[in-house]
């Protein structure tokens, strides 16, 4: 039973579209001697391996988008995470419960979730919970037709005082510079894709660069530069030669056709 967090550590650095069934096989292994074994496991270890689990789980579905794997992980991952009042294991659970809605289009879970993040810091919110729940307001405000409030709102958060952390300021910057580029404003939209980029280098997210990439280009096109943009999505491309990011090949093959 001693394998198990060593089989879930490996799992984890194979949590790539590309290395996704070797991952699976591992946390299944993992899995199987953890069910098998764990009753004769001191608690201690018995919650830790769990958690372990439920967060490879979740970086292997936010790897290959598999929003329903991503659904049952982080709702297994908020349980621990209530039954034991660990508040790092709750924060992890219901940041990613706000990725999925994101990723789902739910505006009204995202904002629940995002409320839940700043009540886990009480009195005295961290840059990181109220950045985050800027950033809800601001996708749900234009996701419902309301651009100008929601750049308001984004541009509150990448101005706070206590500088969330940089996958936070990533999320707020790349909200901006897509909205910008939506409704087609090209100065402005230069200058948030060009901020989107700085942020994307200290991203947790490895997509974040080749996003960027992919807004520059929609800008060069709004500024009349097709060569500019032909630059900019060959860039993109021959960063993820190689590898699959999830909501970005698809992206790259529109572009160069």
């Amino acid at each position: 039973v001693t394998a198990v967090p060593h089989l879930i550590v490996a799992a984890n650095e194979l949590c790539r579209p590309e290395t996704a069934d070797q991952a699976r096989a591992l946390l299944r292994e993992a899995d199987a001697l953890f069910q098998e074994h764990g009753a004769a496991t001191p608690a201690d270890d018995r919650w830790r391996w769990s958690v372990m689990l439920a967060k490879a789980r979740i970086r292997l579905a936010l790897a290959v988008r598999d929003l329903r794997g991503l659904d049952t992980a982080s709702q297994a991952l908020l349980t621990l995470g209530t039954e034991s009042a660990h508040l790092p294991t709750l924060k992890f659970a219901i940041e990613t419960r706000m990725t999925l809605s994101y990723e789902r289009n739910d505006w009204d879970g995202l904002l629940k979730h995002a409320h839940a993040r700043l009540l886990l810091d009480r009195d005295h919110p961290s840059a990181d919970a109220r950045g985050l729940e800027l950033w809800a307001r601001g996708e749900a405000e234009a996701a419902h037709g309301n651009p100008d409030t929601a750049l308001e709102v984004l541009a509150e958060g990448l101005t706070l005082a206590d500088r969330p952390r940089p996958a936070v300021m990533a999320r707020l910057a790349r909200a901006q510079a897509e909205l910008m580029v939506a409704v087609g404003w090209g100065r402005e939209a230069r200058v948030a894709v060009d901020d989107y980029a700085l942020h994307a280098r200290s991203s947790d997210d490895p997509a974040d660069i080749a996003r960027a990439r992919l807004l520059a280009c929609a800008v060069a096109r709004l500024e009349a530069r097709p060569e500019v943009a032909l630059v900019d999505v060959r860039r993109a491309a021959r960063e993820l030669q190689g590898e699959q990011r999830r909501g970005v090949d698809t992206r790259v093959e529109l572009e160069l056709a």
